[in-house]
């Protein structure tokens, strides 16, 4: 059974090094995720156990054998753990070959386990985006890193210290198709050339076919990187919008994000904003009687509601900013599309308050004030080899008659829009038989192209404005007022080209 398992992709254990300033500290974090070493392996190593010439390093199992020593494997050391090294050594006051790497006035006379989970605790706290991390997730990351760039699985065995292969395989996730062929020919052997030869000629006989539903989570497939950019400017205390179009996962990532220890105040509704400014204020103090005696003094139950009605916007939004401490909250608004003056108004108050992250398809030019300070990043669709991949993982359990014309059609119909492709494929599940036939009869409309009639409509405007040349030569003063009001169309009809686009059905 393929275990679920904590690994870091190489972008985070680059910045993880880079931002560990203690030369101690990094040696450690190194030693795991650079030579695939368990804490208590790399906490108890000895100078003995390093071969600087060859840059090995001699790692003893944690099991004893029947044989009264222990066993030992090499593992090559890299270059920027040989850079490390070389910089911690001076700082030793012993380096001779029975001292500990990581010596410590502790009876066993190295640090413990505990310590080292105590400094990539404290680096979570500072560095939002490293949930995972963990002592042991660092030797996932390297056996991990190994295979995705083909290296065999016995050498990675060999390198972990396991006895058996299964464990390995677990590690370095192995996929589920190459399982499920190893199995098939060890229990069932392998076809014969007589029936590979007639499943190429009739066709391989189809098996009954079975979907279940399964549980679908919000896959942040391909956003990642941009995920951990995003996170690393809230710590940053830069305020942020996306940008993107329908579908592209715009609220998925705002859900997604790590604001650290500071907490979140959300925004759903800008377009009732008063409301959402009084459930605000109701949520920091608790109760309705202390937002009163805040704002009026002492508190009357009967005069509550009718004295909150007359307060503006920004004077709520004032109280709201004396009540907290200056980026004390990230503020997340989940869409700022069809956002009213007034809530702009409310913005420009908070911006600069609190760090602020929110999301649009687009924002009308006269509503962008409170966006100056702003950092846009684009949401692009996925590129074919993500969707191919997300498609792979919403559908892995199913059975398809044809699996290479199923995701072909996706893509070709979702363009990339995760949103579309998590439609379709739950559409498919819904069919007891995925067939060829099945995945052609089956459409979406919601990342259908926009149909550009600005052609068109150039097109009959030239020909109106010829009616005015018409009327001067024949004296008729209506087709020259006809044609006079659509050359001035035409000279401003690019100001409205953007109204005349629509998607359609075909």
């Amino acid at each position: 059974m393929i275990q679920e398992i904590d690994f870091l992709p190489k972008y985070k254990i680059d910045y993880l090094i880079e931002h560990i300033t203690n030369i101690k500290h990094r040696c450690l974090v190194l030693l795991q995720c650079d030579c695939g070493l368990r804490v208590f392996e790399a906490i108890t190593l000895k100078m003995q156990d390093f071969n600087f010439k060859e840059r090995l390093i001699s790692v003893k199992s944690l099991k004893k054998r029947k044989e009264a020593r222990f066993k030992s494997r090499a593992v090559p050391i890299t270059n920027r753990l040989y850079s490390a090294i070389s910089n911690y050594l001076p700082l030793l006051k012993e380096t001779d070959s029975e001292a500990m790497l990581f010596p410590s006035s502790s009876k066993d006379g190295h640090i413990s386990r505990i310590q080292v989970n105590k400094l990539l605790d404290r680096f979570k706290r500072k560095h939002p985006g490293f949930e995972n991390l963990h002592p042991h997730a660092l030797r996932h990351s390297f056996a991990t890193q190994l295979y995705a760039n083909g290296t065999d699985l016995y050498v990675i065995q060999t390198l972990l210290g396991h006895e058996r292969l299964e464990m390995t395989q677990i590690y370095t996730h192995i996929p589920s198709e190459r399982l499920k062929q190893a199995t098939s020919e060890a229990l069932e052997g392998k076809k014969t050339a007589v029936q590979r030869i007639k499943e190429k000629l009739i066709g391989k006989q189809p098996d009954q076919i079975i979907n279940i539903q399964p549980l679908q989570n919000e896959l942040m497939l391909g956003r990642d990187e941009l995920t951990y950019e995003i996170n690393d400017k809230i710590s940053r205390k830069i305020n942020m919008i996306l940008l993107g179009p329908t579908g592209v996962g715009k609220s998925t990532i705002l859900k997604n994000i790590n604001t650290g220890e500071r907490k979140i105040l959300q925004i759903d509704d800008c377009s009732e904003m008063k409301a959402t400014l009084l459930n605000i204020l109701l949520y920091l103090h608790g109760e309705k009687e202390k937002v009163f005696e805040l704002m009026f003094g002492a508190y009357d139950k009967t005069a509550f509601k009718s004295k909150l009605s007359r307060q503006t916007m920004k004077h709520l939004a004032q109280c709201i900013c004396d009540v907290v401490q200056p980026h004390e909250y990230v503020l997340v608004i989940d869409s700022v599309d069809r956002i009213p003056p007034r809530a702009v108004d409310v913005l420009e108050m908070f911006k600069d308050h609190f760090t602020i992250i929110t999301s649009a398809r687009e924002v009308a030019l006269n509503k962008t004030s409170f966006l100056w300070n702003f950092e846009t990043h684009k949401i692009e669709a996925l590129t074919r080899p993500m969707s191919l991949e997300l498609i792979n993982k919403l559908s892995y359990d199913m059975e398809i008659e044809d699996y290479e014309q199923y995701k072909n059609y996706i893509w070709n119909k979702s363009d990339g829009n995760p949103r579309v492709i998590f439609e379709m494929c739950d559409r498919f599940r819904k069919e007891v038989i995925v067939s060829k036939d099945t995945v052609r009869s089956i459409d979406h409309y919601g990342s259908l192209k926009e149909i550009d009639m600005s052609i068109f409509i150039l097109i009959a405007l030239g020909c109106m404005a010829i009616f005015r040349y018409v009327g001067k030569e024949t004296g008729n003063t209506s087709l020259t007022f006809i044609g006079g009001c659509a050359m001035i169309i035409l000279i401003l009809s690019r100001y409205f080209f953007g109204f005349t686009k629509q998607k359609v059905l075909k």
